[in-house]
């Protein structure tokens, strides 16, 4: 089926049966599928030679459609003819990518490359095949450049089509070029079983997404990439059954504020069915939008913006307080007891470099919430990140702007356990609030409490050091009972993503190659001969 060397086949042929092929074709066929889904996505081939340990492996595994299934334009046209042949007519998985021709071409129009020239043809070709079979097709994802829907052949409807995710990568030569849903490629269609889409745009898009059944929606962008916010709105009213909304720096970043009304007046969107709501985005976009959508009190939410100034801070709680006023109306004039805050600094925003202040709330107190951001609490929970751009000092930061006055439009009147997570936290709660006394435990200006239920765990000196309260923090947390430091600085936080320092000196040299192809900063270019 490929170019297979004759000695491995022979030497294939030859062992007829090895010892271990005296297991069942059942079990044998359950090891070649964990095989397979031990690679990622399994969008490669190279699980391929586990069939050559001996003939009676390979005629097992030729007529198991199962582990055909899953495809990528990863080999040679011939070899996806073939394993299109053995999937039958089950259901595909297809991993497919496009890279756009005219980054190969030199001035005088001739390939500047031959050699990865004829291997990015075949590379496409195999692509295109492979989205002939789109009325077969269950999972699709596809990374390529911001036109290639405009070189494919003519394709069947995704009648079968569930999951779906498109990564747009920006063209040097093709910048002008916007992604359009009302027009452009598989959304011109309807899509009547899709359930899962998963955009990543590197460049503009706009339009309307017509996917009546779809549960999840997660778009997220690039260099370049941005999405028009009332047609985001429109396209997430068509989508009535959506249960996860996952949106990272996705809407157009405007200054107009005349222009940023207009664009924002509409009547908001219901979600009755959100579990899951995550929302990070620039001010004043981030408090406009999140002002054109509402989700049930159960929803676990998550939201991230960044401000420029104290005032957009201001704006951006102001904004999350409404939503958790609108919570406790819903639940009848129920008061929306929040009784574990989490409170840190971090790295976020839409860059790295960008400085942000998380607020994670959990309603039923459990430390074990706040333990790991990846494990998420599975209560309703209400979560907001404050990234503060372009700050002024490029030492580590010691003074947050605005911090009290945002402390106090948020409900923390419930709070019983207090985690701070970082040393500028630490630092303003000390100098601005009264989490300590000047001297520790001496000058206490508020009521005492119990030595044996307010204390300090440190982990860097284990063991536990007793102070006072004093009546600035009180005021705020009347019932606060706990106070836990982690002022660890070893770890930063993007996004959702748990990051070392050494991971962030190595954002910027981003890399993933081929053998002669190389993908920079979310750019396709050339690697020379």
């Amino acid at each position: 089926m490929s170019n297979i060397p004759r000695e491995i086949v022979a030497r294939r042929e030859f062992n007829r049966q090895q010892s271990i092929s005296r297991l069942p074709n059942e079990v044998l066929c359950e090891i070649f599928l964990w095989t397979m889904a031990s690679l990622p996505y399994g969008a490669n081939y190279q699980w391929l030679k586990i069939f050559h340990v001996c003939h009676t492996w390979y005629v097992v595994a030729t007529g198991y459609s199962l582990l055909w299934q899953t495809l990528s334009s990863s080999g040679g046209l011939e070899c996806t003819k073939t394993l299109l042949q053995r999937s039958q007519s089950l259901p595909l998985r297809v991993y497919a990518t496009f890279i756009p021709l005219q980054l190969l071409i030199n001035i005088y129009g001739h390939p500047a490359y031959p050699r990865t020239f004829s291997k990015v043809i075949g590379t496409n070709l195999v692509s295109m095949t492979l989205l002939e079979q789109m009325s077969r097709i269950e999972r699709l994802f596809i990374s390529a450049g911001n036109n290639f829907w405009e070189y494919l052949r003519v394709q069947p409807p995704p009648c079968k089509l569930k999951t779906l995710g498109l990564d747009l990568k920006f063209c040097l030569d093709i910048y002008d070029r916007v992604f359009n849903a009302n027009t452009d490629w598989i959304f011109s269609s309807p899509l009547p079983a899709l359930r899962e889409l998963y955009l990543n745009l590197g460049i503009p898009a706009s339009g309307i997404i017509r996917a009546s059944d779809l549960r999840l929606l997660q778009i997220s962008v690039q260099k370049r990439g941005e999405y028009n916010p009332r047609d985001l709105i429109e396209s997430i009213r068509q989508m009535p059954l959506l249960e996860a909304v996952d949106l990272q720096h996705t809407l157009f970043d405007i200054n107009d504020d005349e222009e940023l009304d207009a664009m924002f007046n509409v009547d908001a969107v219901q979600l009755p069915n959100i579990k899951y709501f995550s929302f990070a985005d620039c001010d004043p976009v981030f408090t406009r939008f999140l002002r054109c959508v509402a989700f049930p009190v159960t929803a676990q939410v998550i939201l991230g913006c960044d401000v420029f100034c104290p005032v957009g801070a201001l704006s951006a709680v102001a904004a999350f307080g409404e939503k958790i006023a609108a919570r406790e109306r819903k639940r009848l004039g129920e008061p929306y007891r929040l009784r574990n805050l989490s409170v840190k600094t971090c790295v976020s925003g839409s860059t790295a470099s960008e400085r942000s202040l998380r607020f994670q709330s959990c309603v039923h107190g459990e430390p074990d919430c706040f333990c790991d951001i990846s494990d998420r609490c599975t209560s309703p929970t209400l979560s907001l990140t404050l990234a503060y751009v372009n700050p002024s000092d490029d030492h580590e930061w010691d003074r947050l702007d605005g911090f009290s006055e945002t402390l106090e439009l948020l409900p923390l009147s419930d709070v019983e356990v207090l985690h701070i997570k970082s040393l500028d936290v630490y630092n303003t709660f000390k100098a601005h609030l009264g989490l300590l006394a000047s001297a520790k435990v001496a000058g206490v200006a508020g009521p005492e409490l119990p030595e044996d239920v307010h204390h300090f765990t440190v982990p860097a000196a284990p063991g536990e050091i007793h102070c006072e309260l004093e009546a600035g923090l009180l005021g705020l947390m009347p019932k606060l009972k706990t106070i836990c430091l982690d002022l660890t600085p070893e770890s930063r936080v993007l996004g959702e993503t748990v990051l070392t320092e050494s991971d962030l000196e190595d954002m910027d040299t981003d890399v993933d190659t081929d053998d002669e192809g190389v993908l920079v900063d979310d750019h396709f270019l050339v690697k020379a001969e």
